[in-house]
């Protein structure tokens, strides 16, 4: 469990991409809250400062959403 304790945010518009590295982080550990879409994600960055103590340790984003 490399990424155990570790929150790793997020951002990709294709549900084929976003299922395999969610599923990838989660086996190693990590919460991976996301925005599918790119429309919520200043709010879904604010949601999970709120929900996990420890804060984001990386943001992931689709830069061509």
């Amino acid at each position: 469990m490399l990424l155990k304790d570790k929150t790793i945010f997020l951002v990709e518009d294709n549900p084929t991409n976003l299922a395999v590295i969610r599923t990838l982080l989660v086996k190693e550990g990590a919460s991976v809250p996301f925005d599918p879409w790119g429309h919520r994600t200043v709010q879904g960055l604010l949601d999970a400062l709120d929900l996990y103590s420890a804060g984001i340790n990386l943001i992931l984003l689709d830069l061509k959403l």
